[in-house]
């Protein structure tokens, strides 16, 4: 399988290496989203006279402007932020940054029996109902136990890459 866009592979020394970029379409979307969310709270016009406006409408610009805080630094993420696997025969590292980012890990390579793919169907509700798939990278463990690598990826094609990446540098590869 060809490496798909936003995704090299390398192999040091024995570790194979897979590196993911986060950027793409949304990224875009959400930046264009950001700076329209942004620009319409932080300029917005102050009360004319600060004295008579009561307590909910002083603070309540409060949580549009926490709300768009939060939203700039994702999409700043989207825009630098990558995962960086690193398999071996001792053990998966995963990593996101340069940006904090959950979902770091490390898990012994000789614990884990088998790695897949899970679609997750996401639900949104509201005045127009719509439904996507996200994908997720697991692990059976030699326990009997599950545990999720990582997740998130719209696009399965990348996700399959790593898995069979991953499985091939492992050795449980069913090819």
């Amino acid at each position: 399988m060809d490496e798909p866009k936003n995704i090299t592979c390398e192999h040091e020394g024995l570790d194979t290496v897979i590196t993911r970029k986060w950027i793409g379409a949304f990224a875009w979307v959400s930046l264009v989203f950001c700076i329209i969310w942004n620009g319409s709270v932080w300029l917005w016009p102050p009360a004319s006279n600060p004295e008579e406006v009561d307590l909910i409408a002083k603070y309540l610009p409060f949580l549009p402007a926490v709300a768009g805080l939060i939203l700039a630094y994702v999409t700043i993420a989207m825009f630098v932020n990558r995962t960086v696997i690193r398999a071996g025969q001792e053990e998966i590292r995963i990593q996101h940054g340069p940006l904090p980012w959950r979902g770091n890990l490390s898990v012994s390579s000789r614990d884990i029996y088998e790695i897949y793919v899970k679609d997750r169907k996401m639900e949104r509700t509201g005045d127009v109902s719509s439904s996507y798939m996200v994908f997720e990278l697991w692990a059976n463990m030699e326990d009997r136990s599950s545990k999720k690598l990582m997740g998130g990826i719209w696009d399965r094609r990348q996700m399959e890459f790593i898995q069979q990446t991953l499985e091939r540098t492992l050795g449980r590869s069913n090819d």
